[in-house]
């Protein structure tokens, strides 16, 4: 099956001697940022690379498959044999084992974050929301019954309060502090 992958090979500027090859989309090939150190280097020292789309409208197995091939024939740097700077063969993503899995787990699990980061990751996620919601993000109903079990009686009973900077939700029998009133203040995003 053809998909839009892209073999791709990045060029020394001066000497026009391939030092990377790669797979992926050819918004993948045009990112000089997003890669490994050494690569990052290489750049820095010598310029913005050549990029010579060798293959496209290639499926992710075809393309993985030349940009093998390609790097077996020119070689890499890290074993001897060639100028590459790729360190796999064919780099197919990252997989942690098990083990690492689970101590990349214990070390989140008590981790602290700055009121910055929190503001950040708080913003992250409503701008996400935000995107589905105006996608039209349909749940299925299945998943909507879910939800409705999930909720039933969690909030019986309760309303919103608010002295105009803060809202709660009480029991509605609760009886309400001066400068306390029913309702709630909404919160105002910036765009």
């Amino acid at each position: 099956m053809r998909g839009d992958y892209i073999v791709y090979i990045f060029r020394n500027p001066k000497t026009d001697i391939p030092f990377l090859v790669g797979s992926g989309s050819l918004a993948r090939s045009k990112n000089f940022h997003a890669r490994h150190s050494s690569i990052l280097e290489y750049i820095e020292k010598n310029g913005k690379p050549n990029v010579e789309i060798f293959a496209s409208g290639l499926s992710k197995n075809e393309s993985e498959k030349i940009e093998k091939a390609l790097t077996l024939n020119y070689g890499k740097l890290i074993d001897g044999t060639g100028t590459l700077l790729n360190i796999k063969t064919v780099n197919s993503g990252l997989t942690h084992s098990k083990k690492t899995k689970d101590l990349i787990k214990e070390k989140r699990k008590n981790q602290k974050f700055s009121k910055e980061s929190r503001e950040k990751m708080s913003e992250s996620a409503f701008n996400v929301w935000r995107e589905k919601k105006a996608k039209g993000f349909k749940v299925s109903e299945s998943t909507k019954a879910k939800m409705s079990n999930n909720m039933k009686g969690k909030h019986a009973g309760k309303i919103f309060i608010t002295n105009g900077k803060i809202t709660k939700r009480v029991h509605k029998d609760t009886l309400l502090e001066v400068g306390w009133y029913r309702g709630r203040t909404l919160r105002v995003y910036k765009e």
